[in-house]
């Protein structure tokens, strides 16, 4: 019963992504929203983070900032750092990786890595307080071993772990061997794992002297979460009992060939379509396209089931065309609890944007003419979008 597997899709939609692209526009933002926030968030020697990306929003108060070896809180009203959550290292109260996990919406608490477990730090103490075991894989299926090279070998593992809102871990098997068993394992915060979902497609490993990477899709909406593959033109939902199709990204003759995957050039990739960072609410659908080694945003419609892909305003940056007040485009990378979209900007795109956009700038709001100044080397600004309809 672990295996469980429901492709039920009675309420499927099909998003027209090929054939959009064929018409696609500039996409503007007041399409969709109703006002959007910019939160600078501060830089000095003490803040000054390598990589930075914001993993989440607790509420009108905090904003958590993840780098490749800081996880820092920073104020959500006004950008100022506040402190910082554990530390790296290899000591019972450090972690040995930042990872790509947010807050535990139960408790509030940080997740973060130690080695092969997951932990959490608490908010009000910065002491760990909980340790998530990683799941044994081997009790639910086969373990799949394969060679890397000439000495080297890998195994069945999690390779991509994601926090749902509904409450428990969702972790993703990559395909590596070619023929893995298993897809989606979820658990909770003591290790206990609560549904195995078994990958029923294959395809030839002939690239022996590497692995790819393969990115997934997670997402939480409406009480579901949602989940969609690299090589799959499907997003499904899933939850304790079943997994179910929802979205059919239809790409055409563009869609990556799952069977195939290991054979193809980079030219070849190039020249399909690959579908990433879905979020979703109430009215639409938002996700990324890539397509020869450009990519754009594109919006579906659930209410009109009409898809749009966005024409870049420029060869260095894209997303949907601000015209809310003409200031730089948003590009969502999560959706808050109360609804929210979030995106960031780099600092060094906003020295771009100013740099090519002189007369527009000049016709800025005053609190936007501010960034003017801004040091391309300084922490990014989030960019926060209530859309509309939203509470």
């Amino acid at each position: 019963m672990w295996l469980g597997y429901s492709l039920s899709a009675q309420s499927l939609k099909t998003v027209e992504v090929a054939q959009a692209y064929k018409d696609r526009d500039r996409i503007n933002l007041s399409n969709f929203a109703e006002s959007i926030e910019y939160i600078q968030l501060e830089t000095n020697e003490e803040t000054l983070l390598s990589y930075p990306t914001v993993r989440g929003i607790q509420g009108d108060s905090i904003i958590l900032v993840k780098s490749r070896t800081r996880i820092c809180i920073f104020d959500r009203a006004t950008g100022k750092y506040l402190y910082d959550v554990g530390h790296m290292g290899e000591d019972p109260t450090s972690f040995t990786s930042t990872n790509n996990l947010g807050f535990n919406n139960l408790n509030g608490n940080v997740f973060a890595t130690r080695k092969w477990n997951l932990i959490e730090f608490s908010l009000k103490t910065g002491q760990v307080v909980n340790q998530v075991p990683e799941p044994d894989l081997s009790q639910y299926g086969p373990i799949k071993t394969f060679k890397i090279g000439e000495r080297g070998s890998m195994t069945s593992q999690i390779n991509y772990r994601e926090w749902m809102d509904e409450g428990y871990l969702a972790g993703y098997i990559s395909n590596h061997a070619g023929d893995e068993t298993m897809k989606l394992i979820i658990y909770d915060t003591k290790g206990g794992v609560k549904k195995l979902f078994k990958n029923h497609r294959t395809y030839e490993r002939v690239q022996s002297q590497m692995i790819k990477s393969t990115i997934s899709s997670f997402h939480s909406y409406g009480g579901k979460s949602f989940f969609k593959e690299h090589f799959s033109d499907t997003l499904y939902s899933f939850n304790l009992e079943r997994m179910t199709p929802e979205f059919f990204l239809n790409t055409g003759k563009y869609s990556p060939p799952y069977e195939r995957q290991d054979e193809l050039t980079s030219e070849q990739k190039s020249n399909l379509m690959f579908i990433n960072a879905i979020e979703q609410d109430n009215t639409n659908l938002y996700f990324q396209l890539e397509y020869k080694n450009k990519w754009r945003v594109g919006l579906f419609n659930k209410k009109t089931n009409q898809t749009f892909i966005s024409d870049p305003e420029s060869d260095e940056l894209n997303g949907f065309y601000n015209d809310l007040d003409n200031f730089v485009p948003f590009v969502p990378k999560f959706r808050t609890q109360e609804g929210y979209l979030v995106g960031t900007i780099s600092a060094e795109d906003v020295y771009t944007w100013f740099q090519e956009n002189r007369s527009r700038a000049n016709k800025l709001q005053d609190h936007l003419k501010k960034f003017r100044n801004i040091d391309p080397e300084d922490n990014p600004i989030v960019m926060i979008v209530k859309p509309k309809g939203a509470n």
